[in-house]
């Protein structure tokens, strides 16, 4: 690889799309959905700008998440919502043609889906590209020695889908996903505080209890555990 190119990672999510930039971080953390002008088939808005126009959009506009349950549903949505995130480097004079780009999928993206999204990349101008489940990059980024002759157990709870898989022997032995993520969670939480104390609250309030409050440690004898005071609307009143 030259210098002037960067080694670039794209964690394509069901619900959020993050990319990393080799020496600057996380560049690019937003919402995996695309808006489209129905008639002219063009798109108008992508990552956040697509997102606020949940529940305000006209018969004019579309909007599209391509991965839903962890799979690929709309290759076309896909590869523009990556054309728009590699868009955000188009400022910084990365030369693609001498950079790495890593791409990681839900485990449920089947061959043929990963071969699409590797053509994709490879259209867009980066000439080294390469594939990988999330839950196996997920664990070589927390650190766990993946090629040791024993089993590592690693649970990636997304937005729409969890990845649960064994590494062994530098890759994966066993790797299942299943819709139930943190979504679930958001609307189970909604949910329980409607029925438990009758108040109506709103995913983003749902979501913040769940990292407020959610943990997978076992709470001490003798302490209730953490409190967090949310508003909402009264179901009677």
């Amino acid at each position: 690889m030259a210098k002037n190119g960067k080694r670039i990672g794209v964690d394509l999510g069901t619900v959020n799309t993050l990319l990393y930039v080799e020496g600057y971080g996380v560049v690019f953390n937003e919402p995996s959905m695309v808006a489209y002008d129905i008639h002219s088939k063009q798109v108008i808005a992508a990552g956040h700008d697509a997102a606020d126009m949940v529940g305000k959009t006209h018969d004019s506009i579309r909007l599209v998440n391509p991965l839903e349950d962890g799979a690929l549903a709309d290759l076309d949505a896909a590869a523009n919502l990556l054309t728009h995130v590699l868009g955000q480097l188009q400022m910084e004079t990365i030369d693609f043609k001498n950079s790495t780009i890593l791409i990681c999928y839900p485990s449920a993206v089947s061959m043929i889906e990963q071969k699409a999204l590797n053509s994709l990349a490879s259209r867009m101008g980066v000439a080294d590209v390469l594939m990988e489940k999330e839950i196996k990059a997920g664990a070589i980024g927390a650190g766990i020695n993946i090629s040791a002759p024993e089993g590592a157990m690693v649970i990636d709870i997304g937005g729409g889908t969890t990845d649960v898989g064994i590494l062994s022997l530098g890759d994966l032995v066993v790797c299942e996903s299943i819709p139930i993520a943190g979504n679930l969670l958001d609307h189970e939480i909604a949910k329980y505080v409607k029925q438990k104390h009758q108040l109506l609250i709103g995913p983003k309030t749902a979501e913040r209890v769940k990292i407020g409050l959610g943990s997978l440690l076992v709470l001490q004898e003798g302490k209730n555990g953490r409190e967090l005071s949310v508003g909402g609307r009264d179901v009677k009143t």
